[in-house]
């Protein structure tokens, strides 16, 4: 438990809150009167000092102008155009177009009172005037207002000189209107004469293509090389002479199996042949039947005479007349047949020549048909552009002859009478509402700013905490040699291992110390399991956590570090690993503890995750599975320490404290609040949690709040490792 705050202020609660504020007001009454009389007072000394600024204003329409002559666009574009065409038209308003045409109008560059030397000496006069810019002067005068959902712009001037004021406004107003004009005006002209020029161009290019066209087709001697004329001829003598060919290549083959019969049936008796062309041919019909009637007298003559006889001669004398005639006439046929066959060879291979040639005068014609509908195609789009500038032009021309102004002077200015500012009332009870807020801000102040933790003294007098030792901030050296006594500027390092990367810096000399009296703690109870936790959250406990693990294990302690923050883990983020799985997987069941447990690239130091975030931490951590798991693991680690969620918002750290040999708190200094520590040690206290002592973390020593009780500290951990360099903190 803690002691109550042994200070003299009285402690404010909700109920004597605004009575408390009451009487510290009235105790310092007369202080908050003297404030408020003397800011009221500066007040009005500067409202006497300002000069009078007059304001005049002339308004102006700006109507839509087309700017555009060859081709109307899409709505949505046309409206992003007006935009910036209305914005252009604003900052031409403003620009020194305008303002040196304002200039010339009302001869300011003579008016030595516009020009603020007319108290002067001549010789100055002519010193300053060099240097000042008349126009300047102007544009500096006035500014420019559009008016909201409209096409109204308001030209606005301030100045002390009100008659000056007006005649700027109502010049710039005018000199913009005319301005408009001869920009509208040279806009038309420059159109008409770009419009022109593309026209003779156009004229001329279709002129030489049109030129080119006929010079193609002379050339070639071609009325057209359109495919639906000429094309569709030699597409259609291809497929005739392509169906002769085939019609001449069956012809062939037919006249050479026939020719092949032929040489076959020479050596064989001709006038048993078979072949059709030998059996259809009637001459040779009948002197087959001459030869039969032949032989049959024969065989009847030898019937009745001897071979010698003469009747029996003559006959046989017929008989080979007769053959001689068949064999005659079978070679014939056969010889016309071969005739035949060379006959259609030759054909087949004219066909083939002449189809030959067509195909190359059908490829040579798609050539030219090509070649022809690219010329033709650069003509017609010619044609289209030249029809086109040509209605423009005459659009163009039109609009020259009808041009108006699209903007007008809707408003001038009037002679301003009142002054827009010094408001002599609104800056006295300015003034009055600056002073009673000042007054109030001084009272309260210290009150305001004494609600965090900053010194040992707090710790241990309004919480009865044992003080453990500070963590100074981390910082970077100015050196550009590298050291273990802490990074450069531009050397990239990891915050939570620093203890472990710079042994010899002044944080891991105060963490040892830490270990120090850690170790002098448990000299009656063994400091086995260690929470580490902090009243809210970026307290630093993690960082912590790490770096008093770090320096037991430096000192030959095997050390697990578990993250029990089942809300929002960082140990894996720290050391730079992946966590699928961890503490909550063990206790669902889906991992073991080996598992689990990582090893980190710090010696003797092994991390168990968080693993998956569970639903329910709290529920998780009263499981019969946790209480035997911390169990198990304190008996294979000489310690085990426990990163936990923050005392005030969640009761995971509570319900852990019950189950460890002690709690270390974490407080970061100047920024943890009392009435945020009280809770918690409260809340320890409730579950006798055994408070082992608190650390006091990010102590800036060259910090005025928080830095003073410790410089003594930080000096000695500098002078134990020697002198170090300037250093300056981490942003």
């Amino acid at each position: 438990m803690y002691d109550e705050p042994q200070n003299n202020a009285p402690r404010v609660t909700h109920k004597n809150q605004i009575a408390y504020y009451w009487a510290l007001a009235m105790h310092h009454l007369w202080t908050m009167l003297a404030i408020i009389i003397l800011v009221v007072a500066v007040g009005a000394y500067f409202t006497s000092q300002q000069p009078k600024i007059y304001q005049a204003t002339a308004s102006v329409t700006i109507e839509t102008s087309q700017a555009n002559v060859l081709e109307n666009v899409d709505p949505i574009w046309d409206y992003m155009y007006m935009q910036e065409y209305y914005q252009t038209q604003q900052l031409l308003m403003a620009s020194t177009v305008i303002a040196e045409r304002v200039v010339d109008a009302l001869d300011l560059r003579n008016d030595l009172e516009f020009l603020g030397v007319s108290d002067l000496e001549e010789e100055e006069q002519r010193e300053i005037l060099a240097e000042i810019n008349p126009v300047e002067l102007v544009r500096m005068m006035y500014v420019i207002v559009p008016r909201e959902k409209t096409h109204i712009v308001d030209i606005v001037a301030t100045g002390t000189n009100p008659e000056l004021i007006q005649a700027i406004v109502n010049g710039v107003a005018e000199a913009y209107e005319a301005e408009n004009f001869e920009q509208q005006l040279e806009a038309t002209d420059n159109a008409l004469s770009w419009l022109n020029e593309q026209l003779e161009n156009y004229s001329s290019n279709l002129d030489e293509n049109e030129q080119a066209l006929f010079r193609f087709l002379a050339d070639r001697g071609l009325l057209s090389v359109s495919s639906n004329d000429e094309g569709n001829l030699t597409a259609k003598l291809l497929f005739s002479l392509s169906s002769q060919l085939d019609q001449a290549r069956l012809e062939s083959d037919r006249l050479q199996s026939i020719v092949h019969q032929i040489e076959t049936m020479r050596e064989e008796d001709l006038v048993d042949a078979s072949m059709f062309a030998v059996i259809d041919n009637p001459l040779i019909q009948s002197f087959k039947t001459q030869l039969s009637s032949l032989e049959i007298e024969r065989v009847a003559v030898g019937a009745r005479y001897l071979n010698e006889h003469p009747d029996y001669v003559a006959i046989e004398e017929e008989i080979l007349l007769a053959q001689n005639a068949l064999d005659r006439e079978i070679e014939n046929v056969l010889q016309s047949y071969e005739y035949q066959y060379e006959t259609a060879r030759l054909l087949v291979r004219r066909i083939e020549s002449r189809l030959d040639g067509v195909r190359r005068e059908a490829i040579s014609q798609r050539g030219d048909e090509l070649q022809y509908n690219r010329m033709l195609r650069e003509t017609e789009s010619d044609r289209e552009m030249f029809d086109m500038i040509e209605q423009r032009l005459k659009e163009v021309e039109l609009s020259r002859m009808l041009q108006t102004n699209n903007v007008e002077v809707i408003e001038r200015a009037n002679l301003p009478i009142s002054p827009i500012r010094p408001n002599p009332l609104m800056n006295i009870v300015g003034s009055f509402v600056v002073g009673i807020a000042l007054a109030l801000a001084l009272v309260f102040l210290l009150e305001q700013l004494d609600h965090s933790v900053k010194s040992q003294e707090t710790l241990e007098i309004d919480f009865a905490l044992t003080y453990l030792g500070m963590i100074p901030t981390i910082k970077v050296r100015t050196s550009k040699r590298k050291s273990k006594r802490g990074p450069t500027k531009k050397e990239t390092f990891n915050p939570d291992l620093f203890v472990a990367d710079y042994p010899k810096s002044s944080v891991a000399e105060a963490c040892r110390s830490i270990r120090t009296n850690l170790l002098f703690l448990s000299t009656e109870q063994e400091l086995r399991k260690i929470l580490v936790t902090s009243a809210g959250p970026k307290d630093g406990k993690t960082i912590t956590a790490i770096s008093i693990g770090t320096v037991m294990a430096q000192s030959g302690s095997k050390v697990l570090l578990i993250d029990t923050d089942m809300r929002r883990p960082r140990l894996h983020k720290a050391f730079g690993v992946e966590a699928p799985i961890g503490i909550s997987s063990v206790l669902l069941g889906d991992s073991t503890v080996d598992e689990a447990i990582q090893k980190t690239e710090i010696p003797n130091v092994d991390l168990l995750p968080c693993g998956p975030i569970p639903a329910n931490p709290s529920e998780l951590m009263l499981t019969e599975r946790f209480s035997s798991l911390i169990k198990e693991l304190s008996e294979r680690y000489d310690r085990v320490i426990f990163d936990t969620p923050p005392v005030a918002p969640v009761t995971d750290a509570a319900l852990l404290s019950s189950m460890v040999d002690g709690v270390i708190l974490v407080v970061r200094a100047g920024e943890t609040k009392k009435d945020l520590l009280r809770k918690s040690v409260d809340h320890l206290d409730n579950v006798r949690a055994n408070i082992v002592g608190v650390v006091l973390n990010n102590v800036d020593p060259k910090n005025r709040r928080t830095g003073y009780y410790y410089n003594y500290y930080y000096q000695r951990y500098g002078e134990y490792y020697g002198t170090d360099e300037e250093a300056s903190e981490i942003s």
